[in-house]
């Protein structure tokens, strides 16, 4: 397996913390949130780690060119004009090559998810993209049939015939890629890697969820999320190392 944590975007939720550092070098308890991804990634045996990079890139690339062992174990694929997170993968498939699962994750997401367990049940399934989502309220809700197959957006027409009823999910930012996909998403320069996933259901290629509620997730794109992040770290409702392991 593979990596590639999406770290490109502005970050202009999180002003004025980004207005000084990138969002990936944004601390938690002393520790920058991409040092916990690829703390976590090498504990689940990734074989490479692709970062993207556009907004303070070089500042990005100084801190894994000091924590990269070995040498070129992460790698830094750089945008010159941001290409929303599809594009960002996609430009990144030289980097990424075709013979592994990739799991992609955002910079500013931390779960306690095993990747262990996504990766097997995308192997299990035999998907060519799985998606962990949640059941927290969303204005981006996706719709999901009773065999975790992705149907569409909540509200609009099914992309697919479901099997039986849907529900509504949550993405989480975090997914992995069956071994190819990466250098077949559809889409040209910038886009969406949602709309991608739901332009390859659409095509009858088998999109799934995999739920990810029993386990803690925080996205820390605002000020306020990261605060609540830090509060739950401090009364140890979820220690800090279990976020990258």
């Amino acid at each position: 397996m593979r990596g590639m944590v999406l770290a490109a975007g502005r970050g202009t939720r999180l002003r004025p913390l980004t207005e000084t550092v990138p969002k990936a070098l944004v601390e938690v308890e002393g520790r920058p949130l991409l040092g916990i991804l690829l703390e976590k990634l090498r504990a689940h045996g990734a074989t490479g780690v692709v970062v993207n990079a556009h907004h303070f890139a070089d500042r990005i690339e100084h801190f894994i060119d000091k924590i990269s062992d070995p040498p070129g174990w992460v790698r830094i694929s750089r945008e010159e004009a941001l290409l929303g997170t599809g594009g960002g993968v996609r430009n990144a498939a030289p980097l990424l090559g075709g013979d592994e699962p990739v799991l992609v994750h955002n910079v500013d997401v931390l779960c306690n998810l095993p990747f262990r367990a996504l990766a097997a049940r995308q192997e299990e399934a035999g998907s060519s993209v799985t998606l962990a989502v949640g059941g927290r309220p969303s204005t981006r809700s996706l719709a999901a049939d009773e065999e975790d197959l992705l149907c569409g957006r909540w509200g609009e027409a099914p992309v697919r015939a479901p099997s039986g009823s849907l529900r509504r999910v949550a993405f989480s930012g975090i997914q992995i890629l069956a071994p190819g996909v990466v250098s077949r998403l559809p889409g040209e320069g910038a886009f969406s890697l949602i709309d991608a996933y739901l332009a390859l259901a659409s095509a009858g290629e088998p999109v799934r969820v995999f739920p990810i509620d029993d386990w803690y997730w925080a996205e820390v794109g605002t000020p306020e999320r990261l605060d609540r992040l830090k509060a739950d770290l401090a009364l140890r409702a979820i220690p800090i190392e279990s976020l990258a392991r």
